[in-house]
């Protein structure tokens, strides 16, 4: 009896020594999965903290645009890339809402309201925007907005600064521009107020003052820049079509050719820092160079690409860019689009 009961308990030990051992293996290869699960989780993290948070993608066969495939950025806040339905679609919404009392406005209503159907049915046409804008648009001479287009405008690559008598008020305050633009960008150089976008070739900087109409906190920096861009009356304000940034390419520079979100405004360089003779700028079939002092006025919804051809030791090209209202836009058009593209 004495023995039957001792072979009993020392079976009992075995098998608890058994599943003890059996516990304790699985304990380790779990506890190696889950090791090597959170490196892996760690390597993707690491890795999407490499990547660019907002990057426009540029790239091009040669610096005279022979050969271009543009693709889109990856902010999924980009009206242009990522959320260019989705903006078109808001604006129809708002629309809805306008008053239609007014015959003038009824008819600004229902002509908005095309141009924003027409706009919405090009981008769904297309797989996404990249196909858009892939395509080697060299060969492009006409104003082909990514986002929308407005009918009834007059179609011109460069307009005369005297075109907008209020840009003259640019050169009284030249001299704090350039003041509060290189202070940003020598004293200021971090990634929340500078992006680098990449290129085919060299470097191109941006430091969004107005993003998409929003206010940055960089404009902070620069009171007088800001004060400047109020005494502009046709300045493109809280609208996403509208912004204001410093730009810099740097010598070796090619941004290939692309077209801007809309029609109904009109881009703004002014020249801060220009190499002579070495950074050129193409519209359409229309070539020009940047001037300090001077500004250029473009419609950026044309094809358009940017070059600085100086070697190493020419210095940055900087320019002021802002945006302002086509000058065929009414008022009570500006009206209606600052409702539906408000930010």
């Amino acid at each position: 009896m004495i023995t039957q009961d001792l072979m009993i308990l020392i079976g009992g030990c075995f098998i608890s020594a058994l599943t003890f051992l059996i516990i304790l293996v699985m304990l380790k290869v779990l506890k190696k999965e889950t090791l090597l699960g959170f490196s892996i989780f760690t390597q993707l993290g690491d890795e999407q903290k490499r990547k660019p948070s907002a990057s426009l993608d540029l790239n091009s066969q040669s610096s005279n645009g022979s050969s271009v495939n543009m693709r889109s950025c990856l902010s999924p806040e980009c009206i242009r890339c990522s959320k260019n339905i989705e903006v078109l679609k808001t604006a129809l919404t708002r629309l809805s809402y306008c008053a239609e009392n007014d015959t003038s406005i009824k008819n600004d209503i229902e002509n908005l309201s095309l141009d924003l159907r027409k706009s919405l049915n090009s981008l769904k046409s297309s797989k996404d925007v990249s196909q858009k804008i892939g395509t080697e648009m060299k060969d492009i001479k006409i104003s082909t907005p990514i986002v929308f287009k407005m009918s009834g405008l007059r179609e011109e690559e460069l307009w005369s600064e005297n075109e907008f008598p209020a840009l003259h008020i640019l050169d009284y305050y030249f001299k704090d521009i350039y003041r509060e633009f290189f202070n940003l960008y020598e004293n200021h150089k971090s990634p929340i107020s500078w992006k680098t976008n990449t290129t085919a070739a060299g470097k191109w900087e941006i430091a969004q003052l107005i993003d998409q109409g929003r206010v940055s906190k960089a404009l902070d920096l620069c009171p007088k820049t800001s004060e400047a861009l109020k005494k502009i009356p046709y300045f493109m304000e809280d609208n996403i079509f509208g912004g204001a940034s410093f730009s810099v390419v740097h010598p070796g520079t090619d941004i290939a050719t692309h077209c801007g979100s809309s029609n109904c405004r009109i881009r703004c360089h002014l020249g801060l820092k220009v190499p002579k003779n070495e950074c050129f700028l193409v519209v359409g079939d229309k070539t020009c160079h940047w001037e300090e002092r001077k500004v250029i006025c473009f419609n950026d919804a044309f094809p358009h690409s940017v070059h600085h051809s100086g070697p190493d030791d020419s210095g940055i090209r900087a320019v002021f860019m802002f945006d302002i209202w086509h000058p065929d836009i009414t008022e009570s058009q500006k009206k209606l689009l600052n409702f539906t593209f408000s930010t």
